[in-house]
């Protein structure tokens, strides 16, 4: 049974940005089989003992975990902590996710990008809508936030109009610039229409997704 029949709906996601060829971090997949538990924990060592971590000089600072379940429990995986350094700890988190799931959640080892900014973005009908703030986009996520910038594309006009922004100090802060709106441009062609996807700048300026859905899946 494939990823696509099963619907987890994240590792689909994932699959699906490749398809596109959209940039994404490098990921690896942790599965649980029907054992005991020393036997689960002795599976987990094992798996993550091939496992290579990013280290500090490169574009990752670690690695992330992200909890995809099969069809709509989907929605319920969390996130684990964003910066994980030591297989030590990457063995015990994902343990602690498998207590809490069960057998029958998948979790996502995924690169943690060094952000420079991170965020949304949303294609349906003529226009995208592209959300975002500095560093690492939870508080966005969770809806925890007004300290965002929200920019509108007509895809009939081509034009890119600021909606939101966020002041500090009385003065506007802007976190696109032009360059990096022109650079969104080329990925959206490649984008099917009612998409949602999310994304993050790196420090090094590069382009990366994480997330997509049809937007069908909130419906759901």
């Amino acid at each position: 049974m494939t990823y696509l029949e099963e619907k987890y709906q994240k590792i689909w996601g994932l699959k699906k940005l490749e398809e596109l060829n959209l940039p994404v971090p490098k990921y690896r997949i942790v599965e649980f089989y029907k054992a005991d538990r020393a036997e689960i924990e002795n599976r987990v060592n094992e798996q993550i003992s091939k496992f290579e971590l990013p280290d500090k000089k490169g574009l990752a600072v670690g690695v992330t975990l992200r909890v995809s379940l099969p069809g709509k429990l989907d929605k319920s995986g969390k996130h684990g902590s964003l910066h994980i350094m030591t297989k030590q700890k990457l063995v015990e988190e994902i343990l602690e996710k498998y207590d809490e799931y069960g057998i029958r959640c998948k979790i996502i080892v995924q690169d943690t990008i060094d952000a420079n900014s991170s965020g949304t973005l949303l294609i349906e009908r003529n226009h995208c809508i592209i959300e975002t703030v500095p560093g690492d986009a939870p508080a966005l996520l969770e809806g925890k936030t007004n300290n965002y910038e929200s920019w509108r594309y007509s895809l009939k006009t081509n034009l890119w109009k600021r909606e939101w922004h966020f002041t500090a100090n009385g003065n506007i802060c802007s976190i696109l610039t032009f360059s990096d709106l022109k650079r969104f441009e080329r990925f959206l062609i490649r984008i099917p229409n009612n998409s949602y996807l999310e994304w993050s700048i790196s420090k090094s300026n590069d382009i990366f997704f994480y997330e997509f859905m049809k937007l069908s899946d909130f419906s759901k």
